[in-house]
């Protein structure tokens, strides 16, 4: 079964690597650390803050992820903090189905659920990881902007009841954040959950399961990235 895997794995990248085109106009940062962004804060809430409604504990994440969304800069976001049964999640606010797609409003969801260790919060993520997961919420925005209200209907119907559709959107959710420069921040997080957090087996298998690996996820950045862009910031 590990050869198969192994070669469905080297297979899909090979493929990968023929689809995807880097965006050179992004910057491709290993590690971002919020002591070297932390005095550009005023910068991002002026360019990124508009119609946003941030988070205080989240504020300087959320809109240094943003900066690697320009389409996103004038679009309405509501962040909030609630019990959830994962790290984060996205959708589009129900009155989508009245608006039109450039009117939409957006949901983005934190996890306060800090007392149950079989999942993962925010807050014991590291800075980088936390813009890599606030990353991949920002990529399903722009999934969203590009369906109608009936392919949004459809695909809340899908996400909960097909595992295919759900393992294979997810995919391509990070590969978008990927696209955007945040390749190792979605590493950083993925290997967090796997190997580093105290989630249950359960939910780490549901990580690994619909998401990227670390693994997977570290040879795309080597097909992906070009060595000479990777900007690398200690």
């Amino acid at each position: 079964m590990r050869g198969i895997h192994k070669f469905l794995l080297v297979s899909s990248l090979t493929y990968l690597s023929t689809q995807l085109t880097p965006a050179q106009e992004f910057a491709y940062e290993k590690t971002i650390h919020k002591k070297n962004i932390k005095e550009n804060h005023n910068h991002l809430l002026l360019n990124y803050g508009k119609s946003k409604k941030l988070v205080k504990d989240y504020n300087l994440q959320s809109l240094y992820a943003l900066s690697y969304f320009n389409e996103l800069k004038n679009t309405k976001i509501i962040f909030s903090k609630k019990k959830i049964k994962t790290t984060m999640l996205c959708r589009p606010r129900w009155d989508f189905l009245f608006r039109k797609k450039e009117n939409r409003v957006y949901k983005i969801i934190f996890n306060s659920d800090s007392l149950n260790s079989n999942k993962v919060t925010i807050d014991e993520l590291s800075f980088n990881a936390q813009i890599g997961v606030i990353g991949h919420e920002y990529s399903h925005i722009i999934d969203y902007m590009g369906q109608s209200k009936l392919d949004l209907v459809k695909f809340g119907f899908l996400y909960l009841t097909s595992k295919k559709f759900k393992e294979k959107l997810e995919k391509k959710i990070d590969k978008i954040a990927i696209d955007r420069g945040l390749g190792w921040q979605i590493y950083d997080f993925s290997r967090y959950v796997l190997d580093e957090s105290s989630a249950n087996d359960e939910y780490k298998e549901y990580k690994a399961t619909y998401y990227y690996t670390p693994t997977e996820i570290n040879s795309i950045i080597d097909l992906y990235y070009p060595k000479s862009e990777i900007l690398i910031k200690n």
